[in-house]
């Protein structure tokens, strides 16, 4: 494949995951935005299963031509942090092309809890150890992680009680099952406005423009405390430089257009129009944080 001719066929970008979902919806909007851009079909083929590595193990042993690409979010970092055998190796195999946008998520408790704020939350962990218990999406699920983050920066002891997915998790918090959730913001911000649970804080480390007057868990008292979700654009590793640059053009092009801020505001996201960092360095990063916080909590799959 001539480098110099690309793209002249149609490009796919896999999504790990169901078709509805934040992550589909990212790259649908990614595919149309860079259709138009480049002059060529890009097709979104959702490949769910195993916490999203059986559409990781496709693309990794796919040709790294360009043509095939994948939407990896908080979750691709995760699953390696807790130790999950996979078919590949998420730095060895891909070539991560350009960050997307990042997503807050927010701690939120059950409107009967008497916490008002973060602190006042953290207070009742301390006197009552393991007695504050925490619903997540399931053992390792970025619900999982941020709250045990929240735990180990805190020095507190929350009871974990995993779901079949973040819905559930929600709900139940909802309905007094469970006293905290750490969702997305998107997931929960109809709740949060309904008044069916209370916002105290959000995990990034600015304030959320939808949620202004909720402080970041840093400002709340847990100080360099992130938990930020995320969602990028990767590819198999060993593609022509020319390539790799060229979607990494034409992606910055896309996300400084208006309309990305406007559809990604709309999900709780925020466009990642500046990169802090290279996105591999920013991936290994992730996996290293959050392999931290799995051995520190001892967080496994079994």
């Amino acid at each position: 494949m001539s480098a110099d001719k690309y793209p002249s066929r149609p490009i796919t970008i896999v999504v790990p995951f169901s078709a509805g979902g934040a992550s589909d919806l990212t790259a649908r909007f990614v595919a149309k935005k860079l259709s138009q851009r480049i002059g060529v079909s890009v097709i979104v083929d959702n490949k769910a299963g195993a916490s999203g590595t059986i559409g990781a193990q496709y693309v990794a042993r796919s040709a790294p031509d360009g043509y095939t690409l994948m939407l990896v979010d908080t979750s691709f970092s995760q699953v390696t942090a807790i130790g999950m055998k996979m078919p590949y190796d998420p730095v060895k195999d891909f070539t991560p092309i350009r960050l997307i946008v990042t997503v807050p998520a927010v701690v939120c408790v059950n409107t009967k809890v008497p916490a008002h704020t973060l602190k006042d939350l953290l207070n009742l962990a301390r006197q009552s150890p393991g007695r504050i218990t925490y619903a997540s999406g399931g053992v390792g699920s970025p619900l999982h992680m941020a709250a045990a983050l929240l735990a180990i920066d805190s020095g507190t002891q929350m009871l974990h009680v995993p779901y079949k997915g973040a819905a559930p998790a929600i709900t139940d918090t909802i309905g007094g099952q469970t006293q905290v959730v750490i969702p997305a913001l998107a997931a929960v911000l109809p709740m949060l406005k309904a008044g069916k649970l209370r916002a105290l804080a959000v995990t990034t480390l600015h304030r959320s423009a939808q949620l202004p007057d909720v402080p970041t868990v840093a400002e709340a008292g847990v100080p360099g405390y992130e938990a930020t979700s995320w969602f990028g654009l990767t590819m198999p590793a060993g593609a022509p430089k020319q390539v790799v640059q060229r979607l990494r053009d034409e992606l910055g092009a896309i996300l400084a257009e208006p309309d990305a801020a406007a559809f990604f505001g709309k999900l709780g996201a925020n466009v990642a129009v500046h990169q802090d960092v290279p996105f591999p360095v920013f991936v290994k990063q992730q996996i290293g944080k959050w392999t931290d916080v799995a051995h520190k909590a001892n967080i496994h799959v079994k």
